[in-house]
């Protein structure tokens, strides 16, 4: 009489079943932690976007004050300074408005970045 003790080392399909049901629960709670370290680099960005413009800003305020309010110029347009090079990845760009509602005792500045991170700060300077 021959006994048959053989017994194959395979996977059925119920194993198989909870291995695929395991994957995705571990994918769902590993998701959510990528989403806040992405948006975690996002706001990181963003606020080195921040810093840039209000850098920029406190340049031309400091260039008003130097050359008062009818030579309200962008420093960094004139020529490419140390201080007015972007990192790589963004884009500074500023405008100034001749009047302000109509009223050339005011001028608007406008300072946007944009790339990696986005900012834009506004401000009114008066004549005074």
């Amino acid at each position: 009489m021959i006994s048959v003790n053989a017994r194959h080392s395979a996977f059925s399909l119920v194993e198989l079943i909870i291995f695929i049901i395991i994957l995705g629960l571990a994918g769902i709670i590993v998701m959510p932690a990528m989403r806040v370290m992405s948006s975690s680099a996002n706001q990181q960005n963003n606020l080195q976007a921040m810093q840039l413009a209000r850098g920029r800003m406190e340049l031309i305020l400091q260039e008003k004050n130097h050359n008062g309010f009818s030579g309200l110029t962008d420093p960094c347009s004139s020529g490419p300074a140390l201080l007015c090079t972007a990192p790589t990845g963004f884009t500074i760009n500023t405008t100034i408005s001749a009047n302000w509602n109509s009223d050339t005792d005011f001028k608007e500045i406008t300072v946007t970045v944009t790339g990696d991170g986005d900012a834009t700060l506004k401000t009114v300077v008066s004549n005074t």
